[in-house]
């Protein structure tokens, strides 16, 4: 229970600042991914069965503490240090390594083999960096430094041990990973670790940068039942932006109008979905037509959207009107090139 809290921790702060900040993001995913170690952990201790003998169970749980957890918090810490290009590489590496080891574990030793050469890559990549990114002291570079070179070290005795699974002939044996790859993560890789992650934690570049969310819920159906009583009685607005100058951005005056008097237009969308997406697009269909939210056509027939603009009362959400927030000019960014890419024809009212 208590690692699941931690990665409804993660994921909350995931859903606040979105994908900005990859070193964020690494500490969010190892968030969610403890609570994976912990529900194998649960499983080994319970004698559940998992289809996988007692020691996979066990040493699946200790991968997702140690590779899955601890790894993901140091490199996340790490960049906020300093990020190079080889940093964006090394991080996303981590992630990546830490699903194909478990997908390796239970389908292909292939996979199994190829997880560690990516985390070998995202390892080493690391080390490499301790040496470049300036830190706060010798206390906190150093321990920095014997945090990755110790899991470098293990990290080879993993390429022999899954080499070994993979071609038939084991020089490492589970007995030997046991005690030389445990000791050398819980000691050195964990132990430096926590001791820098305790005594040295780097400051988080985005402690002001939040989304901006809005105080409304709704239910599973959010349709125009959904405003009723949250309408101002004033007249409706005009447009989805009052002043697209506030946000300075170079504009052409056609997008500029469309956000400031949006009631003008008729907007008309020619959707395209990749073939192996169809699947998918109409369980969404089926569902955005039960939650009357966009609800976009299979066909690449020309359709229009049609909606309207309202105001609602100011005492039901108390964001700030002018807060602009990176992610919020992020985010009209976003919506600039969609509105770009869909036909725009101004009516008379």
């Amino acid at each position: 229970m208590y690692t699941i809290l931690i990665a409804f921790k993660g994921f909350n702060r995931f859903l606040h600042r979105g994908f900005t900040h990859i070193e964020e993001i690494l500490i969010d995913v190892a968030m969610v991914f403890l609570a994976i170690g912990g529900i194998w952990f649960l499983a080994y201790e319970a004698g559940i069965n998992t289809g996988f003998s007692p020691i996979i169970t066990w040493l699946t749980a200790i991968h997702f503490h140690y590779a899955g957890f601890l790894l993901p918090i140091f490199t996340g810490l790490l960049g906020r240090l300093g990020k190079p290009k080889l940093y964006k590489w090394a991080a996303w590496s981590v992630i990546v390594a830490i699903v194909l080891v478990a997908l390796g574990i239970t389908f292909s030793t292939t996979l199994e083999l190829l997880s560690v050469l990516v985390y070998i890559f995202a390892i080493y990549s690391l080390i490499g960096l301790t040496f470049f990114i300036k830190f706060i002291g010798p206390a906190q570079k150093w321990l920095f430094r014997i945090t990755f070179i110790a899991i470098g070290v293990s990290i080879i005795f993993s390429l022999l041990y899954a080499y070994g699974n993979w071609s038939g002939n084991s020089t490492v044996t589970i007995d030997f990973m046991l005690k030389f790859h445990g000791v050398t993560n819980a000691v050195l890789f964990a132990g430096a670790g926590t001791i820098m992650t305790s005594m040295f934690t780097p400051k988080q570049a985005d402690q002001k940068s939040r989304f901006p969310v809005s105080e409304l819920r709704g239910e599973f159906m959010i349709g125009e039942d959904f405003l009723k009583g949250k309408i101002t009685s004033e007249s409706s607005v005009n447009g989805l932006v009052d002043h697209m100058d506030i946000y300075q951005l170079n504009l052409a005056p056609t997008i500029k109008d469309f956000y400031e008097n949006t009631s003008d237009y008729r907007l008309w969308a020619k959707v395209k979905w990749h073939s192996w997406f169809k699947p998918f697009a109409a369980i969404y269909k089926m569902l955005s037509r039960h939650t009357q939210q966009i609800n976009l056509p299979l066909s690449s027939k020309r359709v229009e959207m049609d909606g309207g603009i309202h105001l609602l009362k100011p005492e039901l959400d108390s964001r700030n009107v002018l807060g602009l927030g990176l992610e919020r000019l992020k985010g009209i960014q976003h919506s600039l090139l969609y509105i770009q890419s869909t036909q725009m024809v101004k009516t008379p009212i």
